[in-house]
Formats: C-alpha cells, sequence, structure tokens
C-alpha cells in the first residue's frame, strides 16, 4: 500500500513537472509573438542621387488592361479614389460614384448627390468590403454603406468631437460595423491620431498623437489631412505625408507599433513650420524638402511616390493648363526599397519626349506607357490607369514602335486595343499581378 502511494505520488509529481513545462513553453511561444519589431531606417537622404534603371518584368510578366465603359451616365470626371475587389472595380470621381464589374463594363451609379439619406456631397476614399460598399461623404462627417445593387443600407456616424471635426478623409474598415480613421492634426495639438469606432460612432480605441506644432494664425491646410491605410498579409498600417514613421496597428495590444522610418534627414520637413501660414524660412525649407506621398508596400519591395523639390533631378517637367495660365510641374519619382538586401534608390527617366509616365517603371512587357502605381491591393496587386488619347498617342509615337520589349506579342495586343478606343472615352486600367 505504501509503495503504490508512492507511486502515485510520483506519477503526480511528473504529471505536474509535465504541466508546467508546457505552461512555460505556452507562455514563451506566446510572448515572442508579442515581440515588438526592430524599427528598420530606409535612409532615403543617404541615397538622393542614387538613381537606376528598373523595368517593369522584375515586377511581373503580364499587364491587364481594363477599358473602363463610357457611356452619359459613367463619364468619369476622373478617377480620384479606386478600390477593386473579385468581382468589382469601385471609383469615385469627385462628384459621384460608379461600380463597374471586373471587366469594366458600367454596372450602375451608387447614391446620388445631395444632403439626405443615401446622398453625399463630397465622397472620399470608397472601399469595398465584404462586398459592401463604402462611401464616405468628406463634409457630411458619415460613411454611407450601400449593397452592390445600390440600396442604402445604412449611415455611419464620425467619431465623436475633437478640436477639429473628423472628415473621415482617410479611413479603413474593419469590419462592416468597426473603422479606423485619421484624426486631422489640423490645430496642431490634436492629442489622437488615430480613432477605432463603430457605426454608431462610438470610440472603441483611441491611438495617441505624438506629433505637435503651435500655429500662429488658424489656417486650414489640406496637408495636415493627408495620412494612408493600407493592408498588407493581414497587417493594417499607416503613414502621414509629414511624419517619416510608418506605423503597424495592433488592435489587440493596442498600439501603433513603429515599424519603418523614412529617413529623410535634412531633407525632411521641419514639424515646426506646419504651424506658419507663409514666410521666408518655411517656404524654403519646404522646397529643401522631399515628401513621401504614397506607399506600396509588396513582400519584397516598398515601392513609393515622392517629391523632390530643389532636388529634383531631371530638365523636363508636366505642363499643364489652369484657369487659363500654363504651369510646369514636377513629375514625381518613383523609390524602391528592397527588404531582403536594405536597398533604396531611385528609378531613372526613360523616353522622356514622348512617355506620358517618363519616370515611371520602364514597361518592357509590352512596350506601352511606363507604369506609374497609383493603388495597391493586400501586397499582389498594382493598379495604374491612363487615358485614351495618352494612350493613342504613344502608341502612335517613334518610341513605341521602336522598343522591342520581353513579349512582342503582348505589343501587338496592345496596339489593338488602343486603336479600339475613342480618345473620349474613360480612363484604361493597368493592372499588375506581382510574381511569386
Amino acid at each position: 500500500m505504501v509503495i503504490e502511494n508512492l507511486r502515485i505520488l510520483l506519477l503526480c509529481r511528473n504529471k505536474a513537472k509535465y504541466l508546467y513545462v508546457v505552461l512555460f513553453l505556452v507562455f514563451t511561444i506566446s510572448c515572442k509573438n508579442q515581440i515588438t519589431p526592430k524599427l528598420i531606417e530606409i535612409k532615403v537622404e543617404q541615397n538622393v542621387n542614387n538613381f537606376k534603371s528598373f523595368k517593369l518584368t522584375n515586377l511581373t510578366s503580364d499587364i491587364e488592361y481594363i477599358p473602363l465603359e463610357t457611356n452619359k451616365e459613367c463619364n468619369l470626371l476622373a478617377i480620384n479614389h479606386i478600390d477593386i475587389s473579385p468581382n468589382f472595380i469601385f471609383i469615385d470621381d469627385g462628384k459621384k460614384c460608379i461600380l463597374f464589374d471586373k471587366k469594366g463594363k458600367f454596372l450602375r451609379q451608387i447614391g446620388d448627390y445631395g444632403r439626405g439619406p443615401g446622398e453625399y456631397y463630397l465622397p472620399g476614399h470608397v472601399k469595398i468590403n465584404n462586398e459592401s460598399l463604402f462611401i464616405p461623404d468628406v463634409l457630411g462627417h458619415k460613411i454611407l454603406v450601400f449593397d452592390d445593387r445600390g440600396n442604402f443600407l445604412k449611415k455611419v456616424k464620425s467619431p465623436g468631437k475633437f478640436t477639429t471635426e473628423v472628415q473621415v478623409c482617410n479611413w479603413y474598415p474593419i469590419s462592416d460595423s468597426t473603422y479606423l480613421t485619421q484624426i486631422p492634426n489640423d490645430s496642431g495639438q490634436e492629442k489622437i491620431r488615430i480613432s477605432f469606432f463603430n457605426e454608431k460612432g462610438e470610440i472603441i480605441q483611441e491611438f495617441p498623437n505624438t506629433t505637435f506644432f503651435k500655429k500662429e494664425k488658424e489656417f486650414y491646410s489640406t496637408i495636415d489631412r493627408t495620412g494612408h491605410f493600407y493592408s498588407i498579409n493581414g497587417k493594417i498600417r499607416y503613414k502621414e505625408e509629414l511624419v517619416d514613421t510608418l506605423w503597424q496597428i495592433d488592435l489587440e495590444r493596442k498600439q501603433l507599433v513603429p515599424i519603418y522610418k523614412f529617413d529623410l534627414g535634412k531633407m525632411s520637413f521641419p514639424t515646426k513650420y506646419r504651424g506658419i501660414k507663409s514666410g521666408i524660412q518655411s517656404q524654403n525649407a519646404w522646397m529643401e524638402s522631399i515628401l513621401i506621398q504614397r506607399i506600396f508596400e509588396l513582400n519584397k519591395y516598398f515601392i513609393f511616390k515622392s517629391i523632390f523639390h530643389n532636388h529634383y533631378p531631371f530638365d523636363f517637367k508636366r505642363q499643364i493648363s489652369y484657369e487659363g495660365a500654363d504651369w510646369d510641374l514636377q513629375h514625381g519619382i518613383i523609390g524602391i526599397y528592397d527588404k531582403k538586401n536594405d536597398d533604396l534608390f531611385f528609378v531613372n527617366a526613360s523616353n522622356e519626349s514622348d512617355q506620358p509616365e517618363p519616370t515611371g517603371i520602364e514597361n518592357d512587357v509590352d512596350g506601352g506607357v511606363n507604369f506609374f502605381p497609383r493603388y495597391s491591393k493586400d501586397g499582389n496587386l498594382l493598379v495604374s490607369w491612363i487615358n485614351p488619347y495618352e494612350l493613342k498617342s504613344y502608341i502612335n509615337s517613334k518610341s513605341f514602335k521602336d522598343y522591342t520589349p520581353k513579349f512582342p506579342e503582348k505589343k501587338k495586343e496592345l496596339k489593338k486595343l488602343a486603336n479600339s478606343l475613342d480618345e473620349n472615352d474613360n480612363p484604361v486600367l493597368m493592372l499588375v499581378k506581382l510574381k511569386k
């Protein structure tokens, strides 16, 4: 009996020891998964003169062109914002929101202009989530939700009251009933950077702001509202144009985790000048700065659009006419950061005399217009677009005729497509699916 009791005691002790080891391993693995990622610096200032050739076949072997149907119901003024799902293409042109299928066929207008139920006064970043269609009304301080048949489902209220009213300029749906939105730092003293809220406008979580400045005078500045949410591999990330840090939004731990810093050094616009409406010092600092305007993160690369101001390296610019005057504007410059090799460079221009996007990525797939990304999806799709008159003009240029692409048969297909278009048609989308 004594021996049996001793055996049971030893067995229990072994089980307890085993349980302790299991619990320790679970705790260790859990802690490992909770480790804050190391902040990685992307050395922009150090590489500001590092320009290289970069061709589209480094990313893909194919481009899908989608001409958007044109008729009196869907004649787009522009493409202000776009979102793409497996079934739909959703676009706002600054006044109306249009739904197309994945082949570019017009389906219907979603919502209407106005201030009544289901109406918007100024649409913002349209989104598709679980095939529901979301239209933020920037001036109406609300988000309108529709189904894909155009039926109005509900109105989502903006979260709370802040120093300045939240205008859902930059926002991101977490689900059909929860959302993230940037809190514009118009005053320079806003305590909250991002709000996580529900469809009733109730705040679930607030993420604090760490960028403060004093405004000498009250004035409105759109540059203080330039934030950008995106997702990659299930992770949600956020960056503001005038802040060097890229954050990962950890909803479980309720943290903004800095993961990348675009190190601009002396070429970063000093925060103190954000509060000054005008002045020689602030203007000079602005022109000496480099802006990282838009980020497209891929599994292998960061591709980003930058404005170089006084550091612009090319002798050509974009000519536009506005209100009877002619303007010369700098082209955006593409930066490419190789994550694995910690290598940053900027993309050289090509065929600037003929190309509508001479600073885009050289299109050696079919020899068509250079690719300048404007939208990305889940780290594996890049999207741009081109107006038909620009595409037709380039197809008839000497540069196109003399160019030998990697896939000559695709060059013939592109020429056939361009010849089928009217120069006043809606834009043609260019979809680049990345190599795996």
